[in-house]
């Protein structure tokens, strides 16, 4: 049966509070959405030991219970059953779409050593893949190379949110 595990974080009194209020909504609509029972008992736990409780869902599946990866291939499963804060998303600029890319962009770097010695390469060449609908022609992957020899003088790492 699919259910939910809210995992909340609890830092400050501000935080119980709007977790408290979770809880007490999610039980107080839950007949109305056909949620079922929920638990309005909040427990506290470290980051670490969720981390390891969820995790296992997501690796193996738990007592029986099918894996994160068989459940979400199964025909009468959600589409999506992991939700990630919006605010979380706007504060961070990661998104899943985002986070597909840089596991793009890595695919990328995997295919030449070139473009391993340079992060910024491979998300650019990956960009190009992405405009060509494929491999970018060989002229357009020198260009973006030269690009980065003459620019390796200037450039600057850069750690804004959403780049690779």
């Amino acid at each position: 049966m699919l259910h939910v595990h809210p995992v909340l974080g609890v830092r400050t009194p501000a935080d119980r509070h709007a977790a408290q209020l979770y809880a007490r909504y999610l039980s107080e609509f839950a007949p109305h959405y056909g949620f079922g029972f929920t638990e309005r008992k909040l427990a506290s736990r470290s980051g670490k030991r969720v981390a390891a409780y969820l995790s296992s869902y997501f690796v193996t599946g738990k007592k029986g219970k099918l894996s994160l990866q068989e459940s979400v291939m199964a025909a009468d499963m959600p589409r999506s059953i992991i939700h990630v804060s919006t605010e979380l998303t706007q504060k961070t600029g990661v998104t899943m779409r985002e986070l597909r890319f840089r596991r793009f962009v890595w695919f990328i770097a995997s295919k030449s050593n070139i473009f391993q010695s340079d992060m910024r390469i491979a998300r650019e060449v990956a960009l190009a893949w992405r405009e060509h609908g494929g491999v970018p022609p060989r002229e357009v992957q020198r260009t973006i190379i030269r690009k980065y020899e003459t620019d390796d003088s200037e450039a600057e790492p850069t750690a804004e949110p959403g780049s690779a």
